[in-house]
C-alpha cells in the first residue's frame, strides 16, 4: 500500500472507533440491563399524569355558570380608534375621486406589432390591471399608495 491509502485507512478505522464509542456512552455505558420500552410502565405514566375526564368535567362545571370578563394588564392602553380622512388629491386636495382600473392600451398594441408582428397585440393588455385614481374636479391621475 502507498501512504496516501493507509492514511486514509487509518482515519476510517478512528472514525469507525469514535462513533462506536460515542454511540456507547449515549446508551449509557456498560450497562447490561436491556433499555427496551416498556408499554406497561409507560401507560402507567401517562395515567398518573393525566387528569381523568370526570376530573375536568367537574372542573368546567364549578364554572359554566360564570361569565368570561377580560381584564387588561396592567399598564395596557386600549388604543383609540381613528377616524379615517377620506382620499384627497395631491394637486388640489378635493375629496371627489374615483378609482379605476387601466383598460386595454391601443399605443403599446401598435408598438408590439411593429416589434413583434400579430402577436404584438397582446401588448396592449401590458398594465391593464393597474389601478389609477383620478380627481374628478381638476383630472390628476395617480397610483394608489403614492
Amino acid at each position: 500500500m502507498d501512504g496516501c491509502g493507509l492514511s486514509a485507512l487509518i482515519l476510517g478505522v478512528t472514525l469507525l472507533l469514535i462513533l462506536v464509542a460515542i454511540g456507547w456512552a449515549v446508551r449509557g455505558g456498560s450497562k447490561t440491563s436491556s433499555t427496551r420500552p416498556n408499554p406497561d410502565r409507560n401507560r402507567e405514566l401517562m395515567d398518573s399524569l393525566r387528569p381523568a375526564a370526570s376530573d375536568i368535567r367537574a372542573r368546567n362545571a364549578e364554572h359554566r355558570d360564570e361569565p368570561y370578563v377580560w381584564e387588561p394588564e396592567p399598564g395596557y392602553v386600549t388604543p383609540k380608534p381613528q377616524a379615517e380622512e377620506p382620499v384627497r388629491c395631491p394637486n388640489c386636495g378635493s375629496s371627489q375621486i374615483t378609482a379605476d382600473r387601466k383598460g386595454y392600451g391601443v399605443g403599446k398594441a401598435v408598438g408590439g406589432v411593429l416589434i413583434a408582428g400579430p402577436v404584438g397585440l397582446l401588448g396592449g393588455f401590458i398594465g391593464s390591471r393597474k389601478v389609477l385614481i383620478t380627481c374628478l374636479q381638476c383630472g390628476k391621475q395617480w397610483k394608489p399608495g403614492a
